[in-house]
């Protein structure tokens, strides 16, 4: 079970998006809107082949990997979505300074936390599977993630939005049928 855990955790991780708990968002998105499987899982492919490629660079020091995940949870994930999602309710009575501060702190919190971790699933691979519809116009890639430190094939869907004036972004990640929006 322990290493069932670790090849979720970092999965979720090597991505980004261990604390990816949100799928709120707009009203229903214009049909140009909509993701198109195939963009959607070049950048999934894409985003984890980055990950991986951190990972296993052994030159780095702490701080570079840290700086590397950070630029790519900035350019992958919808952050002030799934910050909005961690922050549950509590949003509703925070202020406008309140939410600005969590918002850029937000994603050091989600480096320092888990970055360090990564290293020993450097080896790991992230295959795409499939993909199928998600409400809202979103896409979920299928992938599964195998290797040497992965005691069984992990199953992973990333839904994927596509938000307004950024492109792509993933809005949640859902590990062996358990959504982290959940």
């Amino acid at each position: 079970m322990r290493l069932r855990f670790n090849a979720f955790l970092a999965t979720a991780l090597a991505l980004g998006s261990l604390t990816a708990t949100s799928v709120y968002a707009p009203a229903a998105l214009a049909a140009e809107d909509a993701v198109n499987a195939s963009a959607a899982t070049k950048f999934i492919q894409t985003l984890a082949d980055q990950a991986f490629e951190v990972l296993r660079n052994q030159s780095l020091s702490q701080a570079q990997r840290d700086q590397q995940f950070r630029q790519l949870l900035q350019k992958g994930f919808a952050l002030d979505i799934i910050g909005n999602g961690v922050l549950g309710t509590a949003r509703r009575t925070a202020t406008p300074e309140q939410l600005k501060a969590f918002h850029a702190v937000f994603p050091d919190y989600v480096i320092r936390i888990y970055s360090s971790r990564l290293t020993e699933y450097g080896n790991s691979t992230l295959k795409v599977t499939g993909t199928a519809p998600a409400p809202r116009g979103d896409i979920y890639v299928r992938t599964l993630v195998t290797g040497p430190n992965v005691q069984q094939p992990v199953h992973a869907d990333w839904r994927i939005r596509n938000v307004a004036g950024r492109g792509l972004k993933v809005i949640d990640l859902s590990l062996e049928g358990v959504s982290m929006a959940v």
